[in-house]
């Protein structure tokens, strides 16, 4: 019996990058890729598509990915999910301060297939054993 991909959401301002990051993602037919192009509109796109991840574009016009994913963070519903911040940006301060602010992973724009399916995947095991080990017993 054939399983329902694993949602992924994208939020980023450019729909070049989507499309792009839709075509990286159809190596791994386990993940369906959402998207979401305004950021002030990213955590309610979280709770409408439920994804599994999310990846956050770092520089966005009027809310960047660092305020994403503090809004993220603070919104109980959304605290734990795991989230990648992706950035043309590649210095240790700004990975650092992605970091900081609760990305679980920092992605250098654009990203190899084999190493961006590599990484959720990596990203997504942690979580359901973060899940497992926190669940209370039955």
């Amino acid at each position: 019996m054939p399983t329902a991909p694993i949602p992924i959401l994208l939020v980023d301002d450019q729909p070049l990058m989507a499309a792009a990051m839709r075509r990286l993602l159809a190596a791994a037919p386990e993940f369906a890729m959402h998207y979401c192009q305004d950021p002030c509109r990213a955590v309610g796109e979280v709770e409408a598509a439920s994804p599994a991840a999310v990846i956050v574009d770092m520089v966005m016009p009027g809310v960047g990915g660092l305020e994403v994913i503090r809004r993220l963070r603070d919104n109980p519903a959304t605290a734990t999910l795991p989230v990648v911040m992706m950035s043309s940006i590649d210095d240790p301060y700004t990975k650092a301060e992605a970091l900081d602010a609760g990305a679980d992973d920092y992605l250098i724009k654009l990203p190899d297939a084999q190493e961006l399916v590599a990484r959720l995947r990596a990203l997504l095991r942690r979580a359901r054993w973060a899940s497992a080990v926190t669940a209370p017993p039955a």
